[in-house]
């Protein structure tokens, strides 16, 4: 760090102005992709092509199966952000990316999709080749988790919810603070309005959470689904919990508690207090009874 910090401080610095501008001569007099002269556009995450410019076509075609990436355009002085549903990306579920498709229909006019990299606006078609498979499957199949069952107009990637799901319970960060973070990420300045899918994002870690417990449990493997879920199927078990057969010794119901040491008495003894008996009679009359069992607790992170 010390030597970081007395000699090579200005080298970074520069180095990051550099990335302000366009570089270099090599990767900004001709297109990293066709070779034509003058490019403007380059990814402003860098880390799929890196700093090269490239042409509108070249940028949009090398993004089609890279949708979130935000755009950076240089107008002569500065680099200007630009989404790539306004360089005229179009994604096309039920086929390979980049293809056509002869039956496709329009998704609604305001369809966000909720990513790492922020809050996007994505043109999108669906494809009708298979009435069979619905629109909620097709985003499904991508790895986009719809908001709702029908009038899909929120989704959030799979990789966004697994991040929100370690950020939650490891670091205890609610939703609000995670959609803000996004938010800050697709527009700081607060000058351009950000959608806002707050109530949409909380439906969608709900549904995954419980979803991914199912998936555990082995429920899609099950001929009766979701709805044969038994009471307390899906919890895990206790192992603090006195259990005969696991933490119990052989014979415990017949051990003589009145000459057991009292400060040896609390092991094999499971205590309820008043305020977990009305948690415990609460859950059991709520439609998550089958999380909870007496001796088991599903884990859920705070939103």
């Amino acid at each position: 760090m010390l030597t970081w910090a007395n000699e090579h401080q200005d080298e970074y610095l520069n180095e990051m102005l550099r990335l302000e501008g366009r570089g270099y001569p090599a990767i900004y007099l001709t297109c990293g992709g066709c070779g034509r002269a003058d490019p403007t556009f380059r990814c402003e995450h860098q880390t799929c092509y890196g700093p090269s410019l490239f042409c509108q076509p070249c940028i949009v075609q090398r993004h089609a199966v890279l949708p979130t990436h935000w755009i950076q355009q240089w107008d002569g002085k500065y680099f200007v952000r630009q989404s790539l549903k306004d360089l005229g990306l179009v994604i096309q579920l039920g086929h390979p990316a980049g293809t056509s498709c002869p039956n496709s229909t329009k998704v609604h006019k305001d369809f966000v999709l909720i990513d790492v990299t922020g809050i996007h606006d994505i043109a999108l078609n669906y494809c009708l080749c298979d009435s069979n498979i619905k629109e909620r499957q097709q985003l499904m199949r991508v790895c986009w988790w719809p908001a709702t069952v029908r009038t899909l107009q929120t989704c959030a990637t799979f990789a966004v919810v697994r991040l929100f799901q370690t950020l939650n319970c490891l670091g205890k960060v609610s939703a609000h603070n995670f959609l803000k973070s996004l938010e800050l990420l697709t527009n700081n300045d607060g000058l351009v309005p950000v959608p806002d899918r707050r109530r949409a994002f909380h439906h969608i870690v709900c549904q995954y959470r419980i979803t991914l417990m199912m998936k555990h449990a082995g429920r899609g493997h099950d001929p009766s689904g979701v709805h044969g879920t038994a009471q307390g199927e899906l919890a895990l078990w206790c192992h603090a919990c006195p259990q005969a057969g696991i933490n119990l010794p052989d014979g415990w119901d017949n051990i003589n508690w009145d000459a057991m040491p009292e400060d040896l008495r609390c092991v094999s003894f499971f205590f309820r207090g008043g305020e977990g008996l009305q948690f415990w009679s609460l859950l059991q009359a709520s439609r998550y009874k089958y999380f909870f069992s007496s001796h088991r607790i599903a884990i859920f992170g705070s939103l």
